[in-house]
């Protein structure tokens, strides 16, 4: 889940239940209005950096799910609208997007909720200098996630 307004209320090794507050709604990293962006893995990745940009609908498909089933009861969020689909060509990124943009009038700051029963596996928070060197330096610069976080599903426990 990517573009928090703050850093993630939990770190690495923490264990979550759906429903637990992780967050709030932003406009962090490469985004261009307040969103969240929810992705589903299906293995863990090489690198929690990566990203498929210039990567097969294919390849993306392999390696992502549709997060769509995550979404009920006003978990994660109490969204309305989507925004970019799984798998929809993004020209501006020129990429098969791998997760879900989910928004709504008014979401910034809105809280965010575990969609999951889980364990933190990444967590980050923007740097300094990119909070500030955005306002510096154009927003091609900044790009990413802003402040985000992996959860991996308990599988013994899923809680969706």
């Amino acid at each position: 889940m990517a573009h928090l307004k703050e850093l993630p209320l939990l770190k690495a090794g923490d264990w979550v239940k759906r429903g637990q507050l992780i967050g709030h709604i932003g406009n962090t990293g490469a985004s261009t209005g307040a969103h969240l962006h929810i992705e589903l893995l299906k293995k863990k990745p090489w690198s929690w950096y990566f990203y498929p940009k210039g990567r097969s609908k294919y390849f993306v498909k392999n390696m992502y799910l549709d997060p769509t089933f995550l979404f009920k009861d006003g978990i994660p969020c109490d969204f309305t609208y989507k925004g970019y689909g799984f798998l929809q060509w993004n020209a501006r990124g020129r990429v098969f997007h791998p997760g879900l943009d989910a928004n709504s009038p008014n979401d910034f700051g809105k809280p965010l909720y575990s969609p999951v029963n889980g364990r933190v596996q990444f967590a980050e928070g923007i740097s300094s200098w990119r909070r500030i060197g955005k306002k510096i330096i154009p927003g091609y610069w900044n790009r990413g996630w802003g402040n985000h976080i992996f959860i991996e599903i308990d599988e013994s426990n899923p809680g969706v």
